[in-house]
């Protein structure tokens, strides 16, 4: 990503997503690869709650992942893979029952579809024929792609606002913590 996209990325996600959910604070000893950020809840010693900014090092795209779990070693947990889930309330039923989990919002907004949803910002070099002349091809400019951010940011709150925190409160009541 750009690094100026990227930066305003960062802030802007804090800003909305910590300004909402104020129980959730950057942890910044959690490994994860540059550029990412992990903003955690910590519930009790063994439990927590997690939304990770996931930031492509090479496109002006990003993802959202989110989990809980007792985060040994500095780590989140590894990836969840679900079973013959069809629709989101099934694959709902199924995270609440693990004991810790990592999962794509994607993942749970079609899990049928097990497409991995990202938000494209910028341009889609993914899609650029092999045989393209590349110094011809031109990105999308700065402006362009803040906007793009800005309004995937509405949708990316939206989505953590409809699937994501009623799944943190379901986990939180199956393990008999309170999560506001």
């Amino acid at each position: 990503m750009r690094s100026v996209v990227g930066n305003k990325l960062r802030k802007e996600f804090k800003k909305c997503f910590c300004g909402k959910y104020t129980q959730f604070k950057e942890d910044k000893q959690i490994i994860i690869p540059p550029g990412y950020r992990v903003f955690r809840y910590k519930l009790e010693i063994k439990m927590s709650f997690f939304i990770e900014l996931c930031i492509s090092q090479k496109q002006d795209e990003y993802t959202i992942e989110f989990g809980w779990g007792c985060f040994e070693n500095n780590q989140v947990p590894e990836y969840t893979v679900l079973k013959n889930c069809s629709n989101t309330e099934k694959t709902i039923e199924e995270l609440i029952l693990k004991e810790e989990a990592r999962i794509r919002l994607g993942r749970i907004i079609n899990p049928s579809d097990q497409t991995d949803r990202w938000y494209l910002l910028g341009l889609d070099w993914k899609n650029v024929p092999c045989n393209a002349e590349l110094y011809l091809i031109q990105d999308i400019p700065i402006e362009e792609a803040l906007k793009n951010l800005e309004l995937s940011l509405i949708d990316v709150m939206e989505k953590i606002d409809k699937y994501i925190i009623p799944c943190f409160r379901r986990v939180a009541e199956k393990h008999e913590y309170s999560f506001d």
